[in-house]
């Protein structure tokens, strides 16, 4: 995790005993404990609904964690703290809302308080006067995406698959078309048959990080040709298959990102292709596959 330990010239003294602030919350975290750690910073109360100065916070995502901006209606400035987990964040911004509460006169010396050392803070100021620099733009996450791959079968022969995928938060739902290379057989001299297969595969899915764990439903057709054979005529027969994918995505620049992923497909049909009624080549109830290749996110 990352952090910094911000040491702040703060003033001790005897804090004004009635709530001075009226608290307003939203955004990405939940703010519910922030109440709490102000109070157990300023050593009272801090806020009230009827307080005439409202206070805002406002968090949201960002690249590497999460940010807050801290404005008050009293001053003309806003903060802005980052955290790496919402819990953090949290405890920066009742550090920053415990430093602007107003004091009685001052008995004592300063002394240099140290920030918890989980919190990361820019430009923090007892009055909260400077103006910090605007909050970096929350990420925008993905909507749909568009990729191609070449893949390998466990049978003779490899594949091209594109698809295009639609994502809300760790869902997703891809529809990608397949066409496979030829897969041949001799059977005499000089002659052979030739089987490829042409389908399409819904994929629904459950992200976790760079990490996806899928199940398929494919439909489609296998083609079988024949060379130099006597009397011989093409032939096509359906494919049903359902399975299961492991995928894995890794950011390269920008919205590119590598994808890697492997299949496990049961058969629910199978082809056979005769010559002279004797089978030739016949489909296989199980299949692997394993694909790479690049995927472009579209926010």
């Amino acid at each position: 995790m990352r952090g910094v330990v911000v040491g702040v010239l703060v003033a001790v003294g005897t804090a004004s005993a009635e709530p001075t602030l009226r608290l307003e919350t939203r955004g990405t975290c939940d703010l519910a404990a922030l109440p709490s750690r102000v109070e157990a910073l300023a050593g009272r109360e801090p806020f009230s609904d009827d307080a005439a100065t409202r206070i805002s916070v406002a968090t949201s995502r960002v690249s590497r964690g999460y940010a807050a901006r801290i404005a008050r209606d009293d001053l003309d400035a806003t903060r802005v703290v980052t955290a790496d987990t919402c819990d953090a964040l949290v405890d920066a911004v009742a550090l920053v809302i415990a430093m602007a509460l107003p004091t009685d006169p001052l008995p004592a010396a300063p002394a240099v308080v140290a920030a918890p050392p989980a919190l990361q803070a820019r430009d923090l100021d007892p009055a909260m006067e400077v103006r910090a620099a605007p909050a970096p733009p929350p990420d925008r996450p993905e909507r749909f995406a568009i990729y191609g791959e070449a893949a390998a079968r466990d049978a003779d022969g490899g594949a091209a698959i594109a698809g295009v995928r639609w994502r809300a938060r760790a869902r997703s739902l891809a529809v990608e078309a397949r066409v496979d290379g030829a897969d041949t057989r001799a059977i005499a001299a000089g002659a052979s048959v030739s089987s490829r297969t042409m389908a399409v595969t819904l994929a629904p899915c459950v992200h976790a990080g760079e990490l996806a764990a899928c199940a398929t439903a494919t439909v489609g057709v296998i083609r079988g040709t024949s060379e130099h054979l006597a009397d011989a005529h093409d032939a096509t027969s359906p494919l049903v298959a359902g399975g299961a994918r492991i995928a894995w995505e890794h950011g390269l620049v920008g919205a590119v990102a590598l994808r890697l992923h492997a299949d496990l497909d049961v058969r629910l049909t199978t082809t056979h292709f005769d010559v002279d009624r004797m089978p030739v080549w016949t489909s296989s109830r199980f299949e692997g596959l394993a694909g790479i290749g690049l995927i472009v996110r579209i926010p």
